[in-house]
This record gives C-alpha cells, sequence and structure tokens, in this order.
C-alpha cells in the first residue's frame, strides 16, 4: 500500500483563498504522483469538502462534477472565488498603507509585498516597494535612522537596517534605563494644553543652578529635565516649576483642570499574547484587545426575600428613539439577553449624555440592593497597606479598565438583576454599576489574586506596586500583569503611572522618604480666602467653634476676629485679624483636628452649597464625635450660580463624594445635608425621579453604586460645610467625571423640533410675570405658602430648573402665556384628536392645566366638530321591571300585510301581545282598540309607544289623560327606546311572512293565521321571562292542539328535555349533492325560498349551487336551509369548476315607515290574491285593491 505524503486540509471559503489551495493541491499531486485526470478529479472532489462539493455540482449542472476534468474544474472555482480585481483599487489601497502602531518591522515589510500582489507594478515592484516601506513608516527614530541611507540603497538593505534599529529601542525600553522616560511618540496632547516651547526664553540645556540643583524643577539629576517647558502656575512662564517660583506677585486665581495623565508603553516579556482583532474603523485599520472578562461573579439573596418587580416607567418620547439604539447596543454586544419572564424586575433610568446618547442603568436601589447579603469583607488599613510599600525607591500605579464590568455573572445572579423596559425584559450579563456587594466581592478577589506577593498592595481597583530595586520592581510588576492577563482582566494604560518617584494614594503622597499628607484634601482651608462680610465672618467663627473642644485657648485666638461682629456696620480686616485668621487655619489642619482615614471608623459626609461655592466634609466618628479627615470647596462657575437651590445642594454631593471616591467606595457611610428634598432624591431606598433634570438623574445613578444612608440636619448642626461654602477656595478645580458643559441645556431645550426657538421662549419668559416669579423661586429660594396660581409650580418646585432663560419641568419646556396659543395650533395643525395632541405635548412641552387647555381647544374647532364621528354608544337604559300584568304596555303599528295595517300591543310583564287589524291609523279608531284592549286586561300605568301621528294626536293624549294612563315617546329615529314594541313587531312580521308563504297555509284567511300565530306565540316561554305569556297574564297555559300529545303522560320532563336539546342544534354544513333551500331575489322587493342541490362548497360557509331551471346561484350558509325535499335537479358533473352564472337581486334602497301610511280605509280583498302577498312598502297615494270576481262562489 503506497503511502500519503503530506496532508490537505479542507477548503474554507470564508478563510481560504483559492489560487493558493490550488497551488498546493498541485504540489500534493507531484510526491503522491497523481498524474492521470480522472484521479485528480477524484482526489480534489474528495479533498475540497462537502460545502465546496455542493458549489461544484451547481456550477456543473446539468453535468456532474466527475465528468469534467481537473482543469475545468479549478476554472471554474477560479472564477467562483477569485473574481477579476481591479488593478486600480488595489493600487489605491496600496498607498494608502501606514504602519500600525504595534506592527513590527517585519510584520510591515510582509504586509506591502501582499498588497502589492494584484497591483501589477511589473518591472518596477522592487522600486515601488522601498519607496513605500519608508514612506509608510510610523515617525520616529526608526524612520531617523532610515533618512540617514542614501536613497539610492537597496531594498533589503533597509530592512535590515530598520530591524536592527527595533531591536536596539525594544532592549532599552525593557531594561527602562532611563530615570525620567520620555513619553512615547504616540503620546496624546492634553487637551486645552496652552504652553508654547519658546525656545528664546530659556536654554533648556543650562539647568543646574548654583547649588546643583536644576533651576527647572528645584530636584538634583543629570541629563535634560523634562520641566524645561513647563509653565508656572504662579508668574505663567515657561521654564519652570510653581514650587521653585521667585516671583514675588500674588497668585490670582485659575481655572485647574484634572485630566488623565497620558504615560508611557510598557513592553513585558513573558505575558501571554492578548487575543487581538483588526477593526477598520473610517478606513482605518486599529488593533483592539477583546476583554474576555474576569472571574465569574455571584451574588446571594438573604432569606425569605420576596422577588420586587417594577412596571417598566414611562420614558420621555422624545428619548425613546435613542433609548432603543442603546438597547439594540447591548444586545448586539452580548452585554444584555433577551428573556421572556422573570420574577424581579429593574426599572431602567435613562441618563442622557452630553453626546446626545444615552446611558442606561438599573435602579437597584429600589428592587435587589436592599435583599442582597452583604458581604462582610475589611478593607485593609492605611498603616497595613503602607507597610508593605516600605523600602520602594519608585512607585508603579496600575488603574483597571471598568473593573467591575469586567466580572460575568452566573445565571441565578443575571435573573436577580433583570432589566424591566418598554421592550421586555433583559437579563445583565456582566455586573452593573449600583450592586451593594460588589466592592467587597471585588476587593477579596484581588486580594486573593495577589496572595503572597511582596511590594504589591491594592485599595479595591487601584493597585499599587514597588521594590527596593529597579530589577525586582520590574519583576514585581511582570508578575502583577500576569497575573491580570491570566484573570482576564485588562487595564486602562491612559490611567497608569509607572515607575515614578511619588504618586499619591488614599489622601497621601508616597516616596522613597515615606508618607506626607497630600494638600487637596485640607485645601479648603489652607486656600481658604479671608472673610469680606459680617456673614462670613459669623460663619467661619461658627466653623471654628465646632471644633473648639479640640483647640486650646480659642477664644483668646479669635478675639481679633469677634470684635468685627461688634463694629456696628463697620467692617474693618486688621493685620491681628489676619493673624489670627492665618493661626486658626494652621490649628484646623494640624493634629488636634484632622485624624487618619482608617475604614474600621464610622465615616460621614458632610455637604453644603450656598450662592458663592460649594463643599464637602469627610469626618470620622471617635468616642461619639467628629473629627476631620479631609474638606474640599470650590466656587461655582457662572453657569452653576444660576442653578435650583436643590441642584446646588446635589451638586456639593455629587462633588465630595467623587473628590473622596477612594474613601466611600465599598464602606457603609453616612451622608447629611441640610436639603430636605434631597432625602426623597438621593434616599437609599427611593426610586430616581423621572421627572427631575437629567444632571439629577445621572448623580442619583451614580450615587446608586455607594453603600450610603442620607441623614437631615438642621443648618446650625452643619458649620463647617456651611462656612467652607461660603467662603470657597479661589481655584475652581473641575474633574472631567463631573464637568457640566456650559452649552448643555437639556434634550428637549436642544431640539429643534419646535416651531418656535429657544431665543423667543427666554424673551417670552422674562415678559411673563407669573414665569419671572417662578425664575427668582427657582434660582433662590421658594416661600412655604404661595397664591393658588403658583401652586402648580409648587408642586414641582423639585423638578423645575431654570436653564439659558428657559424654565424646565424635567426635559419638559415650560411655555410662557404669549406662546401657548401658538403652539395649541401647531399640535392641531393635523386636526389630531385630544389624545394624540396630549401625548405629542407631553413630549416636549408643559404648563399648568395643560390637558384642559387641549381638550377646550379640540372642542372648539368647528372643522373637526363638523367631521367627527358618532359618539360612542351609550349602554343601554333598561325599562324598570314590571311587577303586574298590564302595568306597562307597548304598542306600535304593523303593515302593510296583504293591504292591511295592524296594531300591536304587547304587555311588558307577560309578554302577551294583542294583535287588531285596523282600517286607517286615524286617532279615534286607535281609541277604539286600546278601549277594547283595557276592557279586557285593565287599564295600565304606563303607555310606550313612537311619535306616530295617531299616537300623539291630541284625542290620543286626552283619551290616556282621562284614564290616568302615563304617555311615554321615544326619541326620533330611535326605536330602541320602544324596543318591546318593535321586537313584537318584527317576531309578528316574520312569522306572518313565513305563514303565508308556505303552500299550505297561503290560501288560508290572513286572521286565521294570525290567530294561529297569536295561540302558539302565547303558550311559548318567552327567553326572557322564562315562562309562557299566557302562564304569567291568566295562570295557565293554553290548551293547544299539541296539547293531545301530553294528556296522559307522565314523563313530561323527558320530553322538554329532548326538544330543548333539538332546539339547540344547528345544522349549518352542507355536502355536495345535498337538497337545499336558497334564497331567491329574482324578484324586486319579494325574498323568497327555492329548491336547488348543492354543486360545489368554494369556502367553509360559501357554496355554488343549481336551481331547477338549471341556474348556478353563489349563497352563503346563512342564505340556504337543510330540507328533506327531493327536488327533480339535474346532475351536474363534478369537473364543473365555476358558476356559468351568478344570480343577485336589487334590494329596495327605501321603504316607507308605517307613520306614512295614508288615513283611508283598506278593504278587505279577496282570500285569493293574485298580487304579492307582502309588500315591503306602501304607495303614499290611496291603493285601489283589484280582485277578481266571484261566480255562485266556484274556485
Amino acid at each position: 500500500m503506497a503511502v500519503i505524503i503530506g496532508r490537505v486540509e479542507e477548503f474554507n471559503a470564508n478563510a481560504d483563498d483559492w489560487t493558493i489551495y490550488q497551488e498546493r493541491l498541485d504540489q500534493y499531486f507531484a510526491p503522491n504522483k497523481i498524474t492521470e485526470g480522472k484521479i485528480q478529479v477524484a482526489t480534489l472532489i474528495s479533498l475540497v469538502g462537502a460545502p465546496t462539493y455542493k458549489l461544484l455540482r451547481d456550477l456543473c449542472y446539468p453535468d456532474l462534477p466527475k465528468s469534467k476534468t481537473y482543469a475545468e474544474l479549478c476554472q471554474l472555482l477560479v472564477k467562483q472565488y477569485s473574481p477579476q480585481v481591479s488593478e486600480w483599487r488595489e493600487r489605491i489601497k496600496f498607498y494608502d498603507l501606514q504602519q500600525e502602531i504595534n506592527e513590527s518591522i517585519s510584520e510591515w515589510y510582509a504586509r506591502i509585498r501582499s498588497a502589492s500582489v494584484n497591483c501589477n507594478f511589473g518591472a518596477q515592484l522592487t522600486e515601488v516597494l522601498k519607496n513605500k516601506f519608508v514612506v509608510g513608516l510610523r515617525k520616529g527614530k526608526i524612520l531617523d535612522r532610515i533618512c540617514e541611507e542614501p536613497i539610492t540603497e537597496e531594498l533589503s538593505k533597509l530592512v535590515s537596517t530598520a530591524q536592527r534599529k527595533e531591536s536596539v529601542l525594544e532592549a532599552e525600553i525593557n531594561r527602562i534605563q532611563k530615570k525620567y522616560p520620555q513619553p512615547s511618540s504616540s503620546q496624546k496632547p492634553r487637551p486645552n494644553d496652552n504652553r508654547q516651547h519658546s525656545r528664546g526664553e530659556h536654554n533648556p540645556k543650562s539647568q543646574v543652578g548654583p547649588a546643583g540643583e536644576c533651576k527647572h524643577c528645584g530636584k538634583r539629576h543629570g541629563g535634560k529635565c523634562r520641566f524645561a517647558y513647563y509653565k508656572c502656575n504662579k508668574c505663567s512662564k515657561i521654564g519652570h516649576l510653581a514650587n521653585i517660583c521667585h516671583s514675588k506677585l500674588k497668585s490670582n486665581n485659575f481655572l485647574e483642570v484634572e485630566e488623565d495623565l497620558y504615560c508611557i508603553n510598557l513592553n513585558v516579556n513573558q505575558i501571554r499574547n492578548p487575543f487581538i482583532v483588526k477593526v477598520n474603523i473610517d478606513d482605518t485599520v486599529l488593533e483592539m484587545e477583546i476583554d474576555s472578562g474576569a472571574a465569574i461573579s455571584c451574588i446571594k439573596l438573604k432569606p425569605d426575600s420576596k422577588p420586587i418587580f417594577c412596571k417598566p416607567r414611562a420614558i420621555p418620547l422624545a428619548l425613546k428613539e435613542l433609548i432603543d439604539k442603546e438597547l439594540d447596543r447591548m444586545i448586539e454586544d452580548k452585554v444584555l439577553n433577551q428573556i421572556e419572564t422573570s420574577e424581579w424586575g429593574t426599572p431602567l433610568v435613562p441618563i442622557l449624555k452630553n453626546d446626545g446618547t444615552v446611558r442606561l442603568c438599573g435602579d437597584y436601589k429600589t428592587t435587589v440592593n436592599k435583599h442582597l447579603v452583604e458581604v462582610n469583607y475589611p478593607l485593609p488599613r492605611i498603616e497595613e497597606m503602607f507597610a508593605k510599600l516600605h523600602g520602594g525607591q519608585h512607585f508603579t500605579k496600575i488603574d483597571l479598565n471598568q473593573a467591575y464590568t469586567q466580572f460575568e455573572l452566573d445565571e441565578d445572579a443575571k435573573k436577580l438583576l433583570t432589566w424591566s423596559t418598554h421592550r421586555g425584559l433583559f437579563t445583565v450579563n456582566r455586573m452593573p454599576f449600583g450592586i451593594s456587594p460588589a466592592s467587597a466581592k471585588f476587593q477579596k478577589y484581588i486580594e486573593q489574586l495577589f496572595m503572597g506577593m511582596k511590594n504589591v498592595i491594592n485599595f479595591l481597583d487601584d493597585i499599587l506596586i514597588t521594590g527596593p530595586t529597579k530589577k525586582e520592581h520590574l519583576e514585581t510588576l511582570e508578575k502583577v500583569l500576569k497575573k491580570l492577563d491570566e484573570a482576564g482582566l485588562t487595564v486602562k494604560k491612559e490611567k497608569c503611572k509607572f515607575f515614578q518617584d511619588e504618586v499619591e494614594y488614599l489622601g497621601h503622597i508616597i516616596d522613597k522618604n515615606g508618607l506626607k499628607k497630600t494638600k487637596d484634601k485640607i485645601s479648603a482651608i489652607t486656600e481658604a480666602p479671608q472673610p469680606k462680610t459680617v456673614t462670613q465672618v459669623r460663619s467661619f467663627c461658627g466653623m471654628v467653634n465646632y471644633y473648639s473642644r479640640f483647640v486650646p485657648n480659642l477664644a483668646a485666638i479669635l478675639r481679633p476676629i469677634y470684635n468685627l461682629l461688634s463694629q456696628n456696620g463697620k467692617f474693618e480686616w486688621k493685620p491681628e485679624c489676619e493673624k489670627a485668621f492665618k493661626k486658626i487655619k494652621e490649628i484646623l489642619i494640624s493634629d488636634a483636628c484632622l485624624v487618619h482615614f482608617d475604614p474600621k471608623l464610622p465615616i460621614t459626609l458632610t455637604t453644603d452649597a450656598s450662592n458663592e461655592g460649594i463643599s464637602a466634609v469627610l469626618n470620622h466618628i471617635i468616642d461619639g464625635e467628629e473629627k476631620m479627615v479631609g474638606c474640599v470647596s470650590r466656587t461655582l462657575m457662572p453657569a452653576e450660580k444660576n442653578y435650583a437651590v436643590v441642584h446646588k445642594e446635589a451638586l456639593a454631593i455629587y462633588y465630595g463624594v467623587t473628590k473622596f471616591h477612594q474613601y466611600l467606595w465599598g464602606q457603609k457611610w453616612i451622608l447629611k445635608t441640610d436639603h430636605k428634598p434631597l432625602l426623597a432624591l438621593f434616599g437609599e431606598n427611593r426610586a430616581t425621579p423621572i421627572m427631575q433634570a437629567n444632571r439629577l438623574q445621572r448623580w442619583a445613578t451614580y450615587l446608586s453604586g455607594f453603600n450610603y444612608r442620607i441623614q437631615y440636619i438642621r443648618g446650625k448642626q452643619n458649620p463647617v460645610a456651611d462656612c467652607l461654602s461660603r467662603v470657597p477656595r479661589n481655584v475652581i478645580t473641575i474633574s472631567n467625571e463631573y464637568k457640566e458643559d456650559g452649552k448643555y441645556i437639556n434634550f428637549a431645550a436642544t431640539s429643534n423640533r419646535l416651531p418656535i426657538d429657544m431665543e423667543t421662549i427666554a424673551t417670552a419668559t422674562k415678559e411673563d410675570k407669573e414665569l419671572l416669579q417662578i425664575t427668582r423661586y427657582v434660582t433662590g429660594k421658594w416661600p412655604h405658602e404661595v397664591d393658588t396660581t403658583i401652586k402648580p409650580y409648587f408642586h414641582r418646585r423639585n423638578e423645575i430648573s431654570y436653564e439659558k432663560g428657559v424654565l424646565l419641568w424635567g426635559y419638559r419646556i415650560i411655555i410662557p402665556k404669549t406662546l401657548r396659543e401658538q403652539l395649541l395650533n401647531e399640535l392641531h395643525s393635523a386636526h389630531f384628536g385630544m389624545s394624540r395632541m396630549k401625548a405629542q405635548a407631553r413630549t416636549w412641552l408643559w404648563w399648568p392645566s395643560l390637558d384642559s387647555s387641549i381638550e377646550q381647544f379640540c372642542k372648539s374647532c368647528l372643522p373637526c366638530l363638523q367631521t367627527r364621528q358618532d359618539p360612542p354608544r351609550a349602554n343601554p337604559t333598561p325599562w324598570p321591571e314590571a311587577k303586574t300584568p298590564y302595568e306597562r304596555v307597548h304598542i306600535d303599528y304593523l303593515g302593510p300585510i296583504r293591504h292591511k295595517m295592524y296594531l300591536i300591543i304587547t304587555c311588558a310583564y307577560s309578554k302577551w301581545p294583542e294583535v287588531y287589524q285596523v282600517n286607517s291609523l286615524r286617532a279615534d279608531e286607535l281609541e277604539e282598540k286600546l278601549r277594547d284592549c283595557f276592557a279586557r286586561w285593565g287599564i295600565p300605568k304606563l303607555l310606550v309607544s313612537d311619535n306616530g301621528r295617531s299616537l300623539v294626536a291630541t284625542p290620543t293624549e286626552e283619551f290616556l289623560r282621562r284614564n290616568k294612563i302615563q304617555h311615554r315617546t321615544s326619541p326620533p329615529f330611535h326605536p330602541q327606546s320602544n324596543g318591546a314594541a318593535e321586537n313584537s313587531v318584527k317576531t309578528f312580521k316574520n312569522k306572518i311572512k313565513a305563514l303565508v308563504l308556505d303552500e299550505k297555509c297561503n290560501r288560508e284567511n290572513i286572521n286565521t293565521l294570525i290567530s294561529r300565530f297569536l295561540i302558539s306565540y302565547r303558550n311559548t316561554k318567552h327567553a326572557i321571562t322564562k315562562e309562557t305569556p299566557a302562564k304569567l297574564l291568566i295562570g295557565r297555559d293554553l290548551r293547544t292542539r299539541l296539547s293531545f300529545l301530553k294528556e296522559g303522560k307522565d314523563d313530561q320532563r323527558e320530553i322538554e328535555k329532548v326538544k330543548s336539546e333539538n332546539a339547540q342544534k344547528l345544522h349549518r354544513r352542507f355536502k355536495v349533492g345535498d337538497v337545499v333551500m336558497a334564497r331567491d331575489y329574482r324578484t324586486i322587493n319579494k325574498r323568497t325560498w327555492t329548491e336547488a342541490k348543492i354543486l360545489k362548497q368554494l369556502g367553509r360557509t360559501t357554496y355554488i349551487c343549481m336551481t331547477k331551471s338549471g341556474e348556478d346561484w353563489k349563497r352563503h350558509a346563512n342564505q340556504l336551509i337543510h330540507t328533506t325535499l327531493k327536488a327533480d335537479i339535474p346532475e351536474v358533473a363534478e369537473t364543473k369548476s365555476s358558476p356559468s352564472r351568478i344570480t343577485t337581486s336589487k334590494i329596495a334602497q327605501n321603504s316607507v315607515t308605517p307613520s306614512k301610511f295614508q288615513e283611508q280605509p283598506i278593504l278587505t280583498p279577496d282570500p285569493q290574491p293574485t298580487e304579492p302577498l307582502i309588500h315591503e312598502s306602501a304607495s303614499p297615494r290611496p291603493v285601489r285593491v283589484r280582485k277578481p270576481p266571484s261566480r255562485l262562489n266556484f274556485k
């Protein structure tokens, strides 16, 4: 048996190139000596795989692939998988190539050679490759080195030179030999960076001063100083730092912006390569690392916890499209999975971002947070952590990228954190923001990950690394990065700091000499300006008195400042006041009042806001007394000064929490505020209000991730924060995390969907006295009581904001009175109804009684009123149930039947009908018939009729009045009000029609037929009363001819049961060949039944039938009746597919009501009529009755 040499895998059309595959196949044939054509074809079919073979069969159809030659099969696949390419397009792609960030020289050279294959450069290929290799290189030292070579250098030598330079640079970076590493060429410039490299101002090479210290930074070092081009924050000159500035000018107020620090790119060996994919974004290929996530996390419920499911909250229609897009994105990214049912449901809180998109968060504080088991894993103490860093020379700080969202949830946890949205239920696959036990679980996991490692500490998602030497530091860093990589955790390179001389960590500055207190957390006191008013002095004294128990001789120190409070309005800040002021600040930041942060001690955060600034104070409670850990404050931006009071107080909380984030995250703490409305907004178990301004929703969602309890305190109990907010530090610190866009108003305010621009609304708001007063209340303080007109605003005072001259209720604009009519016209421009107008208005605008205004506007629109449909039918009001026979009667006329009219009288109690033939519709004849009926059955209390002429005539009314009979008539064209009589007329008419059409009865006298109907009807149980009219009226059933069958039989119940069952059966299905009675519409104003036979069934209830005359009719099941007649209808072949003709009838469109019947006497016709028995309409003129002569009574 021959040995097979080599192996060719199955062809994959999505990953393989057919040309290359064919070349491999030809090489496979050579060593295995496969030369015969049929064997090559068989081998090809065997190796390509099932999908490719199926494609070959389709391409070869109607022939089989085995009938083709090997060359023919390859040619078919070449046309399929290698279509003709445009050489111009390939050259455009080739010239657009650039070396990527992490692409090596070898990879770059291989990529351009591969891209040149289809460009057809011919003999110029080498020259083109050389040009592209050099021009496409990244800017840096490798390109600088290549540019030193002559332009005539060969391509192979240029590639070798670049590879050697690359190896040298990688070795330098890995050893980290430089003490102050320069930023890489890919370092991003800082936004708003105004530094100018003015080389004429100083010489960066001349760095050493008289004492051997660098004149740029004040330290001793060799080489070029990295601070040579820094701008001094004190004198604004370039070339030195503020700490060595010799300028004696006072420091002006300035804006200090905290930004992300872009660091060097550190390459570490012996770490598993990450999963990299190439993504094409705007025709730029970028390498991105796949976030594989971290360990699976689970959360547990408390015992006996009952599921909480909150229905989806009503979302603003203006945000619905944005929310749907964000949900689709999260589903596509596998962050969410849609499910059908869930016991838990957390409502969404959409947060509108400044870029116009939304962030979706779950309001877990109202559902699952209060039922989760607390994970009591202690956070490390500062002393314990810093003990591990003793002896370190340099420090590296690692920041994890969205640390908590890297933890995947188990299946049970996903169900607990289900989102309830307007599009259904979605499970969250990763740990979302706002889950209470997340921080403790994360701390535990990271500590266990680095357990046993020296020179490494972590506090939640911040990791600090050091080492006594550079080598040990680098080894520890490699181990940490390897551990993180193995755990699937990713880091945010931009926020990492490598090999720093000092780093700030948990409010301390760490360097090789030990710990130092950071000045940021006490800068609110050290940089507080001197008080300028008596109010500020009083506030400052209140803060100092709060710490009086820690400060000896406080009264003596503060005496010069106390004197300012008793100068009778004269305020003069003297030198002794300044001396006392500085002395007090030194005492407040000393160890007597300040303590180190200890996670084991109770924590409180107290905040306050004023018209000038905001502040926050972090305290520990020691032996029942508060001691300050740190304090921060800042002045308000111009736009922030227009915030409502509740917004300013909320901003102070958000500012304090972000500043003390490291201390508060993962801890239990108490939030203290002197603004009571914030309890409803930031309460730990309160739902985030829908109608709050967007910034409040964003801040409330941010706070939901912390484990805190909010507490209200009176203003007198908050002296420290109150003072710091009234005398804030002159430096305004704005972090990008909570920086408000000055141009951002709200999604509704910036929308262009309103027919009026924002400037017009702002101008009208200033001219509206009512809204002008509301503006003062919003930007100032609301009174305790307001007028009635202001109450709608007062009830929403915590949800109303003021932005750029416009008042907003949540996301809806409050419209001034002068513009409301114009907007109502715009809303009603398409003549929508009330519901549509309200829905559209609630998307964008609001004013008091908006719904009422829309309703009144719609009711006053004449075109809408003229074209509106009938109102919904009112619920039918039944007549009161009659207690006795003939207590209430209903009367009506019926006819003409055989040219006669009839008066029908129905008893409401027994349903007993009386039928009287009348010769005319005159009132005197009506009185005669009523008198006869009442003489037999008694005078009723109430008579109900329609508005016929004789029924409402004066003689009739006089007759009823004399007999004390109340007369009630139904409204015109509303016969339902006289339903009893109308129903009797309908029943009587249909049954008499059937009797006169019956061949066995049509020759009988009409009065005989009526009598036959009456005795049958009176002796039949009524559907409503469940009794016969005879039994209810006269107390017994009437004896009929059917009674003969019942007499002498005992088992009456069985007979009634059988009759009832038979009556309920409804035979509505027909088969081909059945003889039926079909509706005959051939004669106008006359509907009869005629024999027919079923020929074909068209649908469930539609049939084709043939009559005796051979006509084919199409009839519905409701127009067919079963019969046992044996009709003489010819047989038709079953192949007949369609009727030859379908007979339709013309139905009379108009009929004359009985009220129009002429009051003329009607003669009695002969019992043998020659005309139709029943007429649907009567002529308004007198009718002459024609009848055949009667000769000696011969028939």
